[in-house]
């Protein structure tokens, strides 16, 4: 073979060898950039699982979490509601290899739960489940000690009520969510609710002392009497100001769920009752004012009446001639009936709506009532409406009515917060009408019913009221709502006190023998934390004296 052949196939094979090795280092740059690629792909993905979806996942749970809530203060500025950072456990399904082995630690460390329930949010579909809200911080240690990576733990705010059962009522409450569902929460929810860092409290008007001798004494009497329930209230006679707000039985508002469906209800602002008696001074007051009874005026309440079948008695009958002075300082049914017949329905209808009763009153909670009005209202239905039978209205309602008779005749809108005063007062009844009430209140504490009111120097005035519940066909003889509603220092009121108890167990449960000494030990325990300080003055009451029968009044009331 020549040389030149052989060079020729040096010439190619070197040229084959050469065009091998940069084929495969080409196939070997493939195959070292397709491995890249995987594994990127597979860091991204791991990425993905394991911190970006679980941060998301909780910045979205965050974001659905109501901001800080503000606290609730008396107002003094006692705390009544405020909130707290707490830890609330969360998980994410996909990242849980043993569901089964994680619900039993679970409930190992927490064992009020449910490992059933707990298995079920485990192995749920989504990135995000809550698995126990509001958990302490014993838990979240032990639960972190698992170092389970699909465990999630979440901060959150939780309402806090530290007096308990203190004014539960007008607090209301919150839900798991920090949503107001009660109360002034629920009123307020959203004013309650700010991103603010350290949010502004809100307000009110009530007197933590105030509030808890209202509820002690109605407590008590709830015992003593073996009754279903009691309320009360205490109330700025000029400004409508609510310094105490009781109803019986209560709830804890840190546990409601705890609590049966009667703690849950406001009988002040929710319920509505036949007031009996008390309602006698709107009767006697309409009728001073439009003129057509005096205080000296004189009623035949000798015998019953009778109407329409239907007959009116006095529960102490007194068989005589009463002057209108005698008919509400000693509760005469027969009295007022006949008062109420002379101004009749029309004015009855008119004046009672002035002062609010005849729609549900307007207050600062969630939860009022709708008053039960008469229906047909004709002359029967008047009469009996003027002595408390026939016209059902909250004890609010009855708070505010009160308060508009001896504040000198002007209209009052209960409130639980702080406001100024109105400038452009409603007038209901003449300031000296409104004189006549303040001494006729007055005597029916130290001549008539309401004498277990009286507390020395706090010159206290009041009326009695003993109704039946109604029931069906009628009333219910021996199922009574017993009440005193009064007003202190009747020569400069101050403050209306209600007390009511619900089915009082006794063998005279009249208003004037459970309720009124109610208000004496309210009165007695709040008089001082509210600025009231005792005095021998008193209401001047010589123009009504020749009116009353039995002249044996006290001294200092004559003075």
């Amino acid at each position: 073979m020549s040389p030149s052949v052989l060079r020729q196939l040096r010439i190619r094979f070197s040229g084959q060898r050469h065009l091998a090795l940069e084929q495969g280092r080409q196939r070997l740059v493939l195959f070292m950039m397709i491995f890249v690629g995987i594994a990127a792909m597979l860091f991204i993905k791991l990425v993905d699982l394991t911190l970006i979806r679980p941060v998301q996942a909780k910045s979205k749970a965050v974001a659905v979490k109501r901001p800080l809530r503000a606290d609730i203060v008396d107002h003094g500025g006692v705390v009544l509601a405020t909130s707290l950072k707490v830890q609330s456990l969360a998980a994410n399904p996909r990242l849980i290899k043993d569901p089964k082995v994680l619900a039993q630690k679970i409930v190992a460390i927490m064992p009020g739960l449910n490992e059933a329930a707990v298995l079920k949010h485990l192995t749920g579909g989504g990135r995000f489940v809550w698995v126990k809200r509001k958990i302490t911080p014993h838990d979240v240690y032990a639960l972190n000690a698992l170092g389970e990576p699909g465990l999630l733990f979440m901060q959150e705010y939780e309402r806090i009520y530290p007096n308990a059962m203190l004014a539960a009522h007008v607090l209301g409450y919150t839900d798991v969510d920090g949503e107001g569902i009660a109360g002034v929460e629920d009123f307020f929810n959203d004013q309650l609710v700010t991103k603010t860092p350290q949010p502004a409290a809100l307000k009110l008007t009530l007197d933590s002392r105030v509030q808890h001798a209202l509820e002690d004494e109605i407590s008590k009497a709830v015992d003593q009497y073996k009754a279903l329930g009691g309320f009360g209230i205490v109330m700025d006679v000029n400004t409508g100001a609510i310094m105490a707000l009781a109803s019986l039985p209560t709830l804890d508002p840190n546990t409601p769920e705890s609590a049966g469906d009667q703690a849950h209800f406001n009988a002040v602002t929710k319920g509505v009752y036949e007031l009996g008696s008390c309602f006698k001074a709107f009767a006697v007051a309409e009728a001073i004012d439009q003129g057509t009874t005096t205080p000296g005026k004189r009623y035949d309440a000798t015998h019953p009446l009778h109407l329409a079948g239907f007959s009116i008695n006095d529960f102490h009958a007194e068989r005589r001639w009463m002057s209108t002075t005698d008919v509400f300082i000693h509760s005469s049914n027969i009295g007022t009936a006949q008062i109420a017949d002379e101004f009749g329905t029309e004015r009855q209808k008119e004046f009672l709506g002035r002062l609010g009763m005849l729609k549900a009153p307007s207050l600062e909670v969630a939860e009022v009532g709708k008053p039960i009005i008469p229906n047909p209202w004709g002359r029967l239905a008047t009469m009996t409406v003027g002595y408390g039978h026939g016209l059902a209205v909250t004890p609010l309602q009855l708070a505010s009515g009160m308060a508009s008779l001896i504040n000198g005749g002007y209209l009052v809108h209960p409130t639980l917060i702080d406001k100024p005063q109105e400038q452009n007062r409603e007038r209901v009844i003449s300031q000296a009408t409104s004189d006549t009430m303040r001494a006729l209140f007055r005597l029916a504490v130290t001549q008539g019913t309401g004498s277990h009111a009286d507390v020395d120097g706090y010159r206290i005035g009041g009326k009695t009221g003993t109704a039946e519940k109604p029931k069906a066909g009628g009333y219910a003889h021996h199922a009574l709502i017993s009440t005193f509603a009064s007003a202190f220092p009747m020569d400069a009121p101050r403050y209306v006190v209600i007390a009511s108890l619900d089915e009082p167990q006794a063998a005279v449960a009249t208003g004037g023998l459970v309720a009124a000494p109610i208000v004496h030990n309210v009165i007695l325990r709040s008089a001082p934390a509210l600025g009231v300080m005792k005095s021998t003055a008193d209401v001047d009451v010589s123009a009504l004296m020749p009116f009353v029968a039995h002249k044996k009044i006290k001294k200092r009331v004559a003075a």
